[in-house]
């Protein structure tokens, strides 16, 4: 009867620490995808949000098997297990700040530099539009003021032509009264 009852003891166990694995990559899932929610909002805090994000990720990891592991003390000597585990949750800290973070902060760090050049490059694109659209009105107003210049000449030399018409007319009808 004792043997079924550690036997359940050690089932049991095992579902809750199944069950606080899941809950914990839960919980890691959603503090990364809000890690990198602040990270893209406010880069200049990435070095503290990087700091929070490793306790909290760690506590996140950490309570639940802990919680399980105090729970079973009683029945089993974990003592060893739980200090197994603190030590091996700072090693996977300091093996993830060594080797897994600085990849991941490079490429957000890119992907940033290629957004900005994109928003300047679009920027710079709309200024140039702009001075275009500007140089192309001047270039029209201009060619308008040329053009009414034009006109008004060429009113003036026909009135002039005309004018010249009239007299040439004239002194050749008294010509032709005179005689």
């Amino acid at each position: 009867m004792e043997n079924l009852n550690m036997d359940l003891l050690y089932m049991a166990a095992a579902i809750m620490m199944g069950l606080a694995a899941i809950g914990a990559a839960i919980g890691i899932g959603i503090l990364g995808g809000k890690f990198l929610e602040g990270a893209a909002r406010q880069p200049d805090l990435i070095p503290l949000l990087r700091t929070q994000f490793f306790i909290v990720m760690g506590l996140v990891d950490a309570i639940p098997m802990i919680a399980v592991g105090l729970g079973l003390h009683c029945a089993v000597n974990l003592n060893a297990t739980i200090l197994g585990q603190a030590i091996s949750f700072i090693l996977f800290v300091w093996f993830c700040m060594k080797y897994v973070w600085p990849p991941i902060m490079a490429a957000i760090e890119k992907r940033q530099k290629e957004i900005a050049d994109g928003l300047a490059s679009a920027e710079r694109g709309r200024k140039d539009l702009d001075l275009a659209q500007a140089h192309a009105t001047d270039q029209l107003k201009t060619a308008k003021a040329e053009a009414q210049v034009i006109i008004e000449q060429a009113n003036k030399r026909k009135a002039q032509i005309m004018d010249e018409a009239k007299a040439e007319a004239e002194q050749e009808r008294n010509k032709i009264v005179a005689q």
